[in-house]
């Protein structure tokens, strides 16, 4: 910005030379403003000038404007910026404050960016987001790019970076489209931030998408690695993962389930409709792996599985009465997919239902039976639900003869 375009007084600057001043002071209200103090040579005494926060930076990107504004204008101050005398022998001012605010690499642009847009989410839309920046991070360093400017950053690197998911990551296009939707607002930020003139993602169009989302599937080693990384250090996750796994029981269901839903004798799993995706009432066989699992936790935990207890607590916790957080679990299984070196495929704590789904068919599970176990209501949805898995009924092997 230049000097004019933020002040209606000129300033000087006196090389070597400094004056008593005091410093900016920001304030975030219906109009955002820097005011600060400069002495005037006019009248001996300190004057105050007030700098207006652009109309259109909004929300948390003001407080990141009023701290850069007032860190660059008190530097000025302190190298002599005061209001000259009207007639004053004084060379004539330097441009004391530059054309837009510092120039920044790519990674730190993002950087600044995305807790500006952090704090308008919330939820697994703040994963997304997390999950995105550490992609693209990645794809920086092995481009060599971690030091390049954002302003070279441009249409076609972003091209390249979205065949990049596609061709060497093997992410389908609804996932690259939501990984460029996300960038594209971080870098919407990075321009209203005056990092960058024009927004490379801005004519960006989404790539077509199928008409049955994809879900992603462990592939036998995977799971075999994911499995025995928990059994060894989250043997608690490891039980939250089997109650999708063999029961085919949502994360946001299993949160919720108490040690009262549990019944042993029958071997049965009660998900009320209180707490049911699709609100109603359900009841789920326990396999002979599930139960296993479950009585050998049960039988250390035994005196505190209260039959009003929560399975799973605050914190991953067995048998308490506080409720676990919303993406508590989420995290966690985010930490062990990054402990065993498999963030780069598109798996998450869902992956754990539809696996169990797939090696449910590969077991010999008849559909119509397995429409049961994931509480579906018909078998058209069943039928929906394996072909985003990549299984299709009308593949399925005749062994019959008539």
């Amino acid at each position: 910005m230049l000097l004019a375009t933020i002040f209606d007084t000129d300033f000087g600057m006196v090389k070597g030379e400094k004056y008593y001043y005091k410093k900016c002071k920001f304030r975030n209200g219906k109009r955002a403003f820097v005011d600060f103090w400069a002495f005037d040579l006019e009248t001996n005494s300190l004057k105050k000038k007030r700098v207006f926060c652009p109309a259109n930076i909004t929300g948390k990107a003001r407080e990141l404007w009023g701290k850069q504004t007032s860190d660059y204008i008190n530097g000025l101050l302190e190298k002599g910026l005061h209001f000259p005398k009207q007639q004053s022998e004084e060379p004539a001012p330097e441009l004391v404050i530059s054309q837009r605010l510092p120039e920044v690499t790519i990674v730190e642009a993002i950087e600044k960016a995305l807790p500006i847009k952090l704090a308008e989410l919330r939820g697994a839309s703040k994963d997304s987001y997390d999950s995105t920046v550490n992609k693209f991070k990645r794809y920086l360093a092995s481009k060599g790019l971690e030091k390049a400017k954002v302003k070279t950053f441009d249409y076609s690197n972003v091209i390249e970076y979205r065949a990049h998911l596609i061709n060497d990551l093997g992410n389908v296009n609804r996932t690259a489209n939501n990984n460029i939707i996300n960038l594209g607002a971080l870098f919407e930020i990075i321009k209203t931030l005056k990092f960058i003139d024009v927004d490379p993602f801005e004519k960006v169009k989404g790539l077509p998408e199928q008409d049955t989302e994809i879900h992603e599937v462990f592939t036998k080693e995977h799971q075999t690695i994911l499995e025995d990384w928990m059994i060894q250090n989250d043997p608690i996750l490891y039980l939250f993962t089997r109650f999708q796994y063999h029961a085919f029981i949502r994360p946001k269901e299993i949160k919720a389930l108490q040690v009262k839903d549990i019944n042993l004798e029958r071997r049965t799993i009660v998900v009320s409709s209180g707490i049911a995706k699709n609100k109603k009432n359900g009841i789920v066989p326990i396999n002979q792996t599930l139960y296993q699992d479950y009585l050998s936790i049960l039988a250390t935990y035994q005196n505190k599985a209260l039959p009003n207890n929560l399975i799973f607590g605050k914190l991953l916790t067995l048998f308490v009465k506080e409720p676990l957080s919303e993406n508590y679990a989420y995290n966690r299984h985010c930490r062990a997919l990054e402990a065993c070196h498999l963030t780069e495929y598109e798996y998450t704590l869902y992956s754990w239902k539809h696996t169990g789904a797939c090696r449910a068919i590969e077991a010999g599970v008849n559909v119509r039976k397995l429409q049961g176990l994931l509480r579906h209501s018909s078998l058209e949805e069943t039928d929906r639900y394996l072909r985003s898995l990549g299984i299709s009924l009308q593949n399925e092997k005749l062994n019959e003869t008539w």
